[in-house]
Order: structure tokens, then C-alpha cells, then sequence
């Protein structure tokens, strides 16, 4: 007899815990089993979408890294080429480089994970430095006309505007300051 009062005591004691009616017990048992397992499901479907954006990034890694070597590679020539047009222009002892970096711990972005800067030299024995940080307005004209000078056969843009392109120079310079302009707009607004 101690014993069935136990046990009903027990169930008065859930029922009062879950506020519900003793004979509503079962019920809520059966509800609460579906819950479980439907949290056992999320957990399996977490851990499989987990998985998936795992592949995916280690996918995206991977071209990625193909990505920054094939622009490793493209900036080394595009600099050469930009360095010969440099020398037309006047700046002779001017020194570009583009420097590709892979930062292999970069939010991925839709261009990948590349860090790019153009470092540009205008004298003998001066460090390369960012071009933003060291070029006058005449010289940062001049190395954005050397760039679309190479650039020209695939540039789409329809309007270019160089200030100042012609500051500081004179005669021959002069001259082929105008060429080259005159060769990008045969596709392209030059103002």
C-alpha cells in the first residue's frame, strides 16, 4: 500500500510539475518524446550543413589559391609592360610593382582573398611605396595613362579623365603623352 501511494504520488507530483491533469500524463509524454527526436534531427541536419559549408570553403580555399597565383603571375607582366610605358612618359626612373598578397585567413568575398596594392618608386634609391601615398596629381596621371595604355586593348570603360597628365613635361614627353592618349581614345571618351 506505501507503495501505490508512492507511485501516486509521484504522478500528482509530474502532473503538478507540468501542470496538466494526471490522466493528461501520457499525452504529454508522447509530446515530449516528439521533441526530442525532433532536436535530435536539427542536430543531425546542423552537423550536415556543418559539413557542407566545410567542403564549400575548403572549395573556395582552394580557388582561391589559384586565383592569387594566376594574378601573381599576370601582375609581374603587367608591371614590366607598365614600367616600359613609364619611361615614355617621362618617368624614367620610375619603379612599379604590383605586390599580390593571399591572406589565407581573409573573409572569402566574391574576388577572392587577395590583398592588391600598386607600389610605385619616382626616384633612384626611394623604397617602394603605395602609389596613392607618393605620386603627385601630373605623376598619378601619367601612371594611370601608362596602365591604360597597356590595358587598352581590353578596357571597357567609356570615359577616362587624366588631371594634370601633362604637368611638368614638355617636347618629346609631351608628344608621347598625346600618342598614347590619342591610341586609348580610339575606344574610350579621353577628357
Amino acid at each position: 500500500l506505501d507503495q501505490l501511494e508512492s507511485q501516486l504520488q509521484a504522478i500528482y507530483d509530474l502532473a503538478r510539475k507540468h501542470r496538466i491533469a494526471p490522466h493528461q500524463l501520457m499525452s504529454q509524454l508522447d509530446s515530449l518524446e516528439q521533441a526530442l527526436t525532433r532536436l535530435q534531427s536539427l542536430d543531425e541536419i546542423r552537423f550536415t550543413k556543418q559539413q557542407a559549408l566545410n567542403e564549400t570553403l575548403n572549395a573556395y580555399q582552394k580557388l582561391a589559391k589559384k586565383a592569387y597565383q594566376a594574378r601573381s603571375k599576370a601582375a609581374k607582366k603587367l608591371a614590366g609592360q607598365i614600367n616600359q610605358e613609364l619611361a615614355d612618359l617621362g618617368l624614367q626612373h620610375a619603379q612599379f610593382e604590383i605586390r599580390v598578397e593571399f591572406k589565407e585567413q581573409g573573409q572569402p568575398s566574391a574576388t577572392g582573398l587577395d590583398d592588391i596594392q600598386f607600389l610605385v618608386s619616382t626616384n633612384p634609391g626611394q623604397p617602394l611605396q603605395a602609389l596613392s601615398q607618393i605620386a603627385s596629381g601630373g605623376e598619378l596621371s601619367r601612371f594611370s595613362l601608362a596602365i591604360q595604355t597597356v590595358l587598352a586593348t581590353d578596357n571597357a570603360v567609356p570615359t577616362l579623365i587624366f588631371d594634370e597628365v601633362d604637368t611638368g613635361i614638355g617636347g618629346a614627353v609631351a608628344e608621347m603623352v598625346g600618342q598614347k592618349m590619342q591610341r586609348i581614345g580610339r575606344g574610350t571618351l579621353i577628357v
